[in-house]
């Protein structure tokens, strides 16, 4: 049974009780969720408990929306390079969980906080855990959290959890219920909408567009299902964005965009039935060497090889992605491969 919520803040009373520092640690390449819920996490524990913190984050934060929501929101985020993990501190995950292959957390650090929506990837021996894969985006939860201690959200804040949950549910149109509905409707009339609107409508720079029109001219479809492998590529985000386009596409239902970045493959997996089980795919499409995990109509994963590979290597696995791809999908094997271009 659920833990209530009181049940809840007298645990974290019980860990804010002998340092004086948290370290919230978000999931690599974080995106709006992951960047609006360590800060709401970081504002809840300075006013409840005077716990100073830092937001932590690894990768890049590439695409043009989640720059434009840090920089104008004034959101401060420090680089995984810029720490020194040591045992003096409290940590806390926030939109991943230990193991989950998307975090820079250390191995030997079990953290005493770990809120995440999405399902449980192992057994937590976290003090403090909090799963919530009944919610659509971890900014709800951490919004409810300060609701029930009864804090006011700035406009600021409010902007950036706003955003997280538009672009975590597609505006609620994706795997969202009614506790993020509520947080939505809650919170926009709270938010700087002149802010907002820059977020949502920012300027790409030309090279977005150069992987864009890759994506598109690599881009393939069979039967129901749609996909393209962008090669090399600067980080994971141009993935997701792909991604999200092909399954635009009259007819898709999923869609697949993968992309190198040094000798790491990522994929990024989309899908329209929301009991499709994208996360349970995208573990089959990387084998037991990769890392994946999702939702039932998004998820991601990646498959690291520490080895120096060349093109021809780059293709072969690819190949071998995609060929699962069509497998798993089921009816779209007997159909004929078209790329974009033709029609």
């Amino acid at each position: 049974m659920p833990e209530s919520l009181d049940e809840l803040f007298v645990k974290l009373e019980k860990i804010f009780n002998k340092k004086k520092h948290l370290y919230i640690f978000l999931h690599d390449n974080p995106d709006p969720d992951a960047i609006a819920s360590g800060w709401a996490f970081q504002y809840l524990v300075k006013k409840k408990f005077n716990i100073n913190s830092t937001i932590v984050y690894a990768g890049i934060i590439a695409r043009a929306e989640n720059n434009a929501m840090v920089k104008l929101l004034n959101i401060p985020l420090v680089p995984f390079s810029k720490i020194k993990c040591s045992s003096r501190y409290y940590y806390a995950l926030l939109d991943t969980q230990p193991e989950a292959g998307n975090n820079s957390l250390p191995d030997n650090i079990t953290p005493e906080i770990v809120i995440d929506h999405h399902a449980l990837k192992n057994k937590l021996s976290s003090e403090f855990a909090l799963i919530r894969t009944g919610i659509g985006a971890t900014a709800t939860i951490i919004f409810e959290l300060i609701r029930y201690v009864n804090l006011e959200i700035s406009a600021n804040l409010a902007t950036a959890m706003y955003y997280a949950l538009s672009s975590e549910t597609k505006d609620l149109g994706r795997e969202a219920g009614e506790r993020d509905m509520k947080a939505y409707l809650d919170l926009f009339p709270k938010t700087n909408k002149k802010i907002l609107s820059k977020i949502i409508h920012p300027k790409n720079s030309p090279e977005f567009f150069y992987f864009l029109a890759k994506g598109l001219n690599n881009a393939c479809s069979r039967k129901h299902i749609a996909y393209s492998h962008l090669g090399i590529v600067p980080y994971p985000d141009y993935l997701h964005q792909i991604a999200d386009l092909l399954l635009t596409c009259k007819n898709i239902r999923w869609s697949l965009c993968t992309g190198w970045v040094d000798s790491t493959l990522y994929l990024s997996l989309r899908a329209t039935n929301s009991r499709a089980k994208a996360g349970v795919l995208v573990r089959k499409l990387v084998g037991k060497k990769g890392k994946a995990g999702g939702h039932d109509t998004m998820a991601g994963g990646k498959l690291q090889l520490n080895i120096d590979i060349d093109d021809v290597m780059r293709k072969r696995i690819e190949q071998t992605v995609t060929n699962r791809f069509i497998r798993y999908c089921g009816k779209a094997q007997n159909q004929v491969t078209k790329k974009f271009i033709e029609y």
